[in-house]
């Protein structure tokens, strides 16, 4: 999928995941915003993504598998971004 300003995202940390909105898209590089949430139940993990964005921007590249990865990390360790759909998830058991 090609990424479009404006266009929602999620970032995958380890078995969380952050609902993000693409902010710049320049050739292969993009960075992106995180929405804020609204957590209904923690334990059940539902989550309301609003419009809103919070905190800064984080950059991300696109690799040679077609994944984005964020940039300066390595495509095996990094951090995800996948285009298109919006999710929160904050796994409880940690």
């Amino acid at each position: 999928m090609e990424p479009k300003v404006d266009m929602g995202a999620t970032m995958s940390v380890g078995s969380d995941s952050y609902a993000m909105t693409v902010t710049s898209v320049k050739g292969k590089r993009i960075t992106a915003r995180m929405n804020v949430c609204k957590c209904h139940d923690y334990y059940a993990g539902t989550w309301e993504v609003l419009p809103e964005l919070e905190g800064g921007e984080h950059a991300f590249t696109l690799r040679k598998d077609g994944t984005w990865v964020a940039e300066g990390s390595s495509l095996r360790n990094g951090t995800r971004l996948w285009i298109g759909h919006q999710r929160r998830y904050e796994d409880p058991s940690f």
